[in-house]
């Protein structure tokens, strides 16, 4: 291997470093420098235990991380219209290696191409000279990954040097004849085809252009995540504020415009405890995994905070596209056929059966949900069998038109009060949010609410019997819940 050879890959090796380096300092850039972090072993390298004086999530999060340099705005924090320094250096590096990858060295008599690097390169430790003197005299941190990325500069300067192309030496008295004609040989195909051709440094320009654009369209798609992360924890915080505020949740809750909500008697309920009730109504998905959550958070959370005197009323709302045409996309393909044997299972059993069966299909959700058409229906008529239905009835059932306009019926009644993703939750007619229904203090104010409305409903019964009239004025008072059911 050439000495020029050698060269071109040490400087290869070197510019890929400078800029993977830069690459993990721009992401660092885009995250908050509370949290700034890179990946791997570079983080060892970023901060070390004990020493507080280099810290690069301070350097990069300083006025001079960005260009043009300027401090954050004092209101919200932020500095608009600027480019993180390291991007800039990503592409630096980048634009050298890809140079040197199609161009490398250069002959002698095409030797103004060489000067392209060496400038570029000249600039760039220029530019490390100036970062330098602003990180030692003018911040407080330092920064190893720059300083690394500094090095580099410097070292691709002196092997840019190195490389430059050399006048060829004359011909020499006591070279043989195999020497001489080698050397002419090589004379006249450097005079010939000079490296590198016109082609060549058009491929090479076009694509440092190319480079550039591709390093700015990713910082963009780096910027465009990051911004998205931190809406993302953004929301989540204000969901847990939501869910821990108690005040706020019974503000948003009487301020939900009730609708109506007709059950028919045969619905699946789920009812603990004797005595008077309020119904939960709830449209859900077989297949929805956040609809499995929901079912253990009933049973776990739910009931338990109003004493089982909360009648569970389900509703079908599969998202499916088979039976339900108002879902966006087929999001849970077998949703409706869980629907369709979740009613035959009921049909056959009763309320009993539907909720043994509801068991099943969540208990199996994961599995159910890899199923093609087939081994579905198998799975299905299993757990029929488990319960020990009568499987020609199962199927007949779960196939009919009575079942389908049955499902189809919840389908429409959902669309038609706002339901538009599962699970949806409708306490005392209005829709609620789960956080609402999991948090003990919220529940605690309405099973108190509940059993407030219940007291004044017996009073008014125990002191007169209502009339026919007097019970068409009755005023609405358990407007706040639901109708309370004996």
């Amino acid at each position: 291997m050439t000495r020029s050879a050698i060269l071109v890959i040490m400087l290869l090796i070197l510019s890929f470093s400078g800029c993977y380096i830069n690459q993990e300092l721009t992401g660092m850039h885009l995250s908050d420098s509370s949290k700034s972090e890179v990946s791997g072993w570079l983080s060892s390298v970023c901060h070390s235990e004990g020493d507080e004086a280099f810290d690069c999530g301070a350097v990069i999060q300083s006025k001079w991380g960005s260009f043009p340099f300027k401090e954050p705005d004092p209101k919200t924090g932020q500095r608009s219209g600027v480019i993180p320094v390291a991007v800039l250096g990503w592409a630096y590096f980048a634009t050298v290696f890809f140079w040197m990858m199609i161009v490398g060295h250069v002959d002698y008599v095409r030797r103004f191409w060489h000067w392209v690097p060496t400038l570029l390169i000249i600039a760039g430790c220029a530019s490390s000279i100036f970062f330098l003197y602003v990180m030692f005299a003018d911040l407080e941190h330092k920064c190893r990954l720059c300083l690394i990325s500094h090095g580099i500069n410097f070292a691709m300067l002196i092997l840019i040097f190195q490389l430059r192309p050399k006048k060829p030496e004359a011909e020499s008295p006591s070279a043989t004849a195999e020497d001489t004609v080698a050397d002419h040989v090589v004379a006249e195909r450097t005079a010939t085809e000079p490296h590198p051709n016109g082609r060549l440094i058009f491929a090479a320009v076009a694509g440092c252009v190319l480079l550039w654009g591709a390093v700015l369209m990713s910082f963009g798609h780096k910027k465009a995540l990051a911004y998205s992360d931190l809406m993302k924890d953004a929301y989540e915080q204000e969901i847990k504020r939501m869910g821990a505020d108690t005040k706020t949740q019974l503000a948003q809750f009487d301020g939900i415009e009730s609708v109506k909500i007709p059950t028919r008697n045969d619905d699946p309920q789920l009812l603990l405890a004797e005595g008077p009730s309020t119904k939960l109504v709830i449209f859900s998905d077989f297949q929805c995994p956040g609809c499995r959550k929901f079912s253990k958070e009933i049973a776990e959370n739910i009931l338990p905070a109003f004493d089982g005197h909360l009648r569970i009323i389900w509703k079908h709302y599969p998202l499916c596209t088979d039976c339900n045409e108002h879902a966006v996309r087929n999001i849970h393909p077998n949703a409706c056929n869980l629907a369709h044997a979740a009613e035959a299972a009921r049909m056959q059993k009763g309320n009993e059966g539907f909720w043994e069966y509801h068991d099943l299909l969540f208990g199996n959700q994961p599995f159910l949900a890899r199923l093609k058409p087939e081994p579905l229906d198998d799975a299905l008529r299993g757990y029929a069998e488990k319960l020990e239905l009568d499987l020609l009835k199962f199927d007949r059932d779960r196939n009919s038109e009575e079942v389908a306009a049955r499902v189809k019926q919840d389908i429409m009644l959902g669309k038609s009060i706002g339901v538009q993703g599962t699970p949806a939750a409708f306490f005392g007619n209005k829709m609620i949010k789960r956080y609402m229904l999991n948090n003990p203090d919220f529940m605690a104010t309405m099973k108190k609410r509940f059993d407030q409305l219940v007291r004044r409903r017996m009073g008014i019964r125990k002191a007169r019997p209502l009339k026919t009239n007097d019970a068409q004025n009755e005023p609405d008072e358990d407007a706040e819940l639901d109708e309370v059911e004996e």
